[in-house]
């Protein structure tokens, strides 16, 4: 599934990139030193340009992840509120999310993903694994409060609302 700490760029937009920077590495060598030709040695800082532009999309995606994620909580107490397992309330989980954010949502094909491997393995597991790929706190914190409410018999429902607030 996704490493949220890594962003794979499209044909399109390394076209677009490419495209916008030279017609900006073109306006400035025409500005400060009246030749084109300069752009071509201008070249060089583009991979400084890729890298930047790979952190601002991994950047955004972690902000609309966190921003998904905590609807996400809502929504799971309110079903696991319910008396419905995790592994239900993800389910549900599903078109809520869609519903609210799209089908481009990126938790929605993330849900999908922990819905069908919570018929296999523990449900636990499955959320270790969505919290270190997304190496997001907010995400740490409720791995471990579920966690902790899973094996104590504690009052998850109760957990979930302090945690999502």
């Amino acid at each position: 599934m996704i490493d949220y700490s890594k962003y794979e760029f499209s044909k399109t937009e390394i076209a677009f990139i490419i495209f916008i920077y030279s017609i900006i590495s073109s306006i400035v060598a025409l500005m400060f030193y009246h030749n084109p030709k300069f752009s071509i040695v201008m070249i060089v800082f583009m991979p400084l340009v890729f890298r930047k532009f790979r952190e601002y999309k991994i950047n955004e995606r972690r902000k609309l992840l966190i921003i998904e994620f905590k609807d996400l909580l809502f929504n799971l107490a309110s079903c696991m509120g319910a008396r419905n397992s995790l592994r239900y309330s993800i389910k549900e989980s599903i078109d809520v999310i869609a519903s609210i954010y799209g089908n481009n949502s990126v938790l929605k094909e993330e849900l999908k993903y922990m819905y069908k491997r919570m018929e296999y393995e523990d449900d636990v597991i499955v959320l270790r694994d969505f919290a270190n790929r997304t190496r997001i706190e907010d995400v740490y914190d409720f791995v471990q409060i579920y966690e902790t409410c899973k094996y104590t018999g504690a009052n998850m429902v109760i957990a979930m609302n302090k945690a999502s607030n």
